[in-house]
């Protein structure tokens, strides 16, 4: 049996054989399909699909808080030379970074910012910081925040984004 959309004037202004649609029209759904559904499933050619690498190396300019008064020397040195994983957990507000390895933090906590080593008082974050909550790294995109207290190590540089 075919589908049927009982249509009131007042809601649709489409047309039904040249004229406007009007309270108690019914509508034929399936007819009406364009011909795209009826045909074979089409792929393109594989020549012009894009290679995507499994791993990437994205290049990072240090700061706002690369220094040591965070971060030990030698978890600076692990941070920039660790292979990151993208989580599951990553939304349109961050990617979410994890390795095995746990950051070296300098210091015990986060003084007046908070407990944790991360935090830190409130703070600009720019598209591109990569942003470090608790233990987790999370590279902010353009719907993440523009402000709050954690470290931020380094920032994606503009062409890499």
């Amino acid at each position: 049996m075919p589908y049927i959309l009982k249509c009131s004037s007042s809601i649709l202004t489409a047309t039904l054989q040249g004229r406007s649609i009007m309270t108690g029209d019914f509508l034929e759904l399936q007819k009406n399909r364009p011909a795209l559904f009826h045909e074979p499933q089409r792929q393109l050619p594989p020549e012009i699909l894009p290679a995507y690498p499994r791993d990437w190396i994205i290049h990072v300019l240090p700061g706002p808080h690369d220094d040591e008064e965070f971060v030990t020397k030698e978890g600076i040195a692990k941070f920039y030379s660790t292979r990151w994983l993208v989580s599951p957990s990553s939304n349109r507000m961050g990617i979410r970074l994890e390795a095995s390895e746990k950051i070296q933090w300098s210091r015990l906590d986060g003084g007046e910012g908070g407990a944790h080593p991360s935090n830190i008082l409130d703070n600009g974050y720019t598209i591109g910081s990569v942003n470090i909550n608790g233990d987790t790294p999370v590279l902010l995109t353009n719907e993440g925040p523009d402000m709050g207290g954690y470290v931020c190590l380094c920032t994606v540089a503009t062409g890499e984004l």
